[in-house]
Formats: structure tokens, C-alpha cells, sequence
């Protein structure tokens, strides 16, 4: 785990500082990792995060929530936990959460987070061709090229093993 640099007394309603605390210390995961674990060690006042490697991971994009009212930036309960609470973070189906970043404006009273999702479909799969099974493979199958056009205009295919395809 690493410590993400930012704390919190969890038997305090107060959070001195909680707005500069997370804007000075992105959670970020390296290159082809992604955040696996998110926690609070209560004992050290810490949070803290890991990051794992994840096969087959895909592009990475940056999204942002929804930009939240903060009426004020001071310590108490009632100022930081209802826009924590706003803030969400939606990465959807087959993505995973590569990091996040809380921003805000004191002059503006808002706050929002920027955050990256990169996609996850799976390991990568690639397929090798080995030949045909002539028992699975019709005479009408094959590779068609356009050879003419019939009165109305439309391509005439046909394939090396002459036969003909029309529409």
C-alpha cells in the first residue's frame, strides 16, 4: 500500500485543511495498473491506496464529475461531508479506476474530480490461422472479386474456382 498523503482524525468531526490535503496528493496508478484498494488505517490517521497490474488493459481516458456547491472550506463535518458525498466516480462496465484528483475553487465555492478510467475487456486474444477442414468448407465458399456489371449496373462476382455470386 502507499500512503496517498493525506489524514484524517476519524474520531474528529473536524478535517483541517481536508480541501488542500486532497488537491496536493493525487492518487495515481502507474502505467498499465489500476487502483485496487482504497482504505482509512484508523491507527495511523493515514489513507491509503494500491495499485496492481492488470493484463490486457486498454486506453486510458480522463473524465470529471459533476462540479458540486461548497458553500464553505472550513474544518467542520457539515462543511466537507455532503460534497464528499456528491462526488461520484463512475467508471462503467468492463473499465477499471486508474487514479483520481479532487480540484476546486474557494473563489468559486465548487469542487469536482478529475479522474482516469481505462478499459478492461480482457486479456488480449489473437487468433492464428492453421488451414480449413475440406469437409467444413462448401463449394460456395470462397474469396469473391467483381468481374463485370449486370444492365442495371450492379457488380458480378466471382471466385477462383468459377462460380458466380449475384444480387
Amino acid at each position: 500500500f502507499k500512503d496517498t498523503g493525506f489524514t484524517r482524525q476519524k474520531t474528529s468531526n473536524n478535517w483541517n485543511g481536508w480541501h488542500d490535503l486532497l488537491a496536493d496528493n493525487p492518487v495515481e496508478c502507474l502505467e498499465g495498473e489500476a487502483l485496487t484498494a482504497f482504505k482509512l488505517e484508523a491507527g495511523l490517521n493515514k489513507y491509503r491506496y494500491e495499485c496492481s497490474k492488470i493484463g490486457g488493459l486498454g486506453t486510458c481516458f480522463d473524465y470529471y464529475s459533476a462540479q458540486v456547491d461548497v458553500p464553505s472550506f472550513g474544518q467542520e463535518k457539515t462543511h466537507w461531508s455532503k460534497p464528499m458525498r456528491m462526488l461520484t466516480v463512475t467508471c462503467g462496465h468492463n473499465s477499471v479506476l486508474g487514479g483520481f484528483h479532487f480540484e476546486f475553487s474557494e473563489g468559486g465555492r465548487w469542487g469536482r474530480v478529475r479522474y482516469q478510467c481505462c478499459k478492461a475487456g480482457g486479456a488480449p486474444v489473437t487468433f492464428d490461422p492453421r488451414g480449413q477442414l475440406s469437409q467444413l468448407v462448401s463449394p460456395f465458399d470462397g474469396t469473391y472479386c467483381p468481374t463485370a456489371r449486370d444492365a442495371s449496373g450492379r457488380p458480378q462476382y466471382g471466385s477462383s474456382n468459377e462460380q458466380t455470386l449475384t444480387f
